[in-house]
């Protein structure tokens, strides 16, 4: 099931941030992200609990998209891409960094449609990133 982001959800969100990304991001990320436009933030609940997330900007740019681990390869992460992209402004082009050693999310997104767009040097710090971005207009009004 996906539903909206509450702040009852933020301690699993970050759990499941710090077993995804390679550097995970603060507690105060979220908060920041969820107070400056909630609707732009769902989880995805199974078996009682939160086992994955979206986070987006209404013009197109996915923030942070992370699946438990234990829940990978289910397609909740597709699920969460298509309502992102629900909400997203008619016409937008939905993107997304990706770090250059993260082979896997390279694949997911490419399954989704996306391309390679462009690299930022060193966006990472010391790791380059892909802009990955897919060349489907989004067609609902969000």
């Amino acid at each position: 099931m996906i539903r909206r982001f509450s702040l009852t959800d933020l301690k699993r969100v970050v759990e499941i941030d710090q077993q995804s990304f390679k550097v995970p991001h603060d507690e105060w990320v979220f908060r920041y992200y969820y107070f400056l436009n909630p609707k732009n933030f769902f989880v995805y609940e199974a078996d009682q609990q939160v086992v994955g997330f979206v986070l987006f900007e209404r013009e197109g740019h996915l923030l942070y998209l992370a699946v438990d681990a234990l829940y990978r390869r289910r397609g909740i992460g597709r699920r969460l891409v298509a309502e992102a992209r629900k909400h997203l402004k008619k016409g937008t082009h939905p993107w997304a960094e990706v770090r250059r050693s993260n082979l896997a999310a390279q694949r997911f997104y490419q399954s989704l449609g996306f391309v390679r767009e462009r690299v930022i040097p060193n966006y990472y710090g010391n790791e380059d990133a892909y802009i990955m971005v897919t060349s489907q207009k989004v067609r609902n009004s969000g």
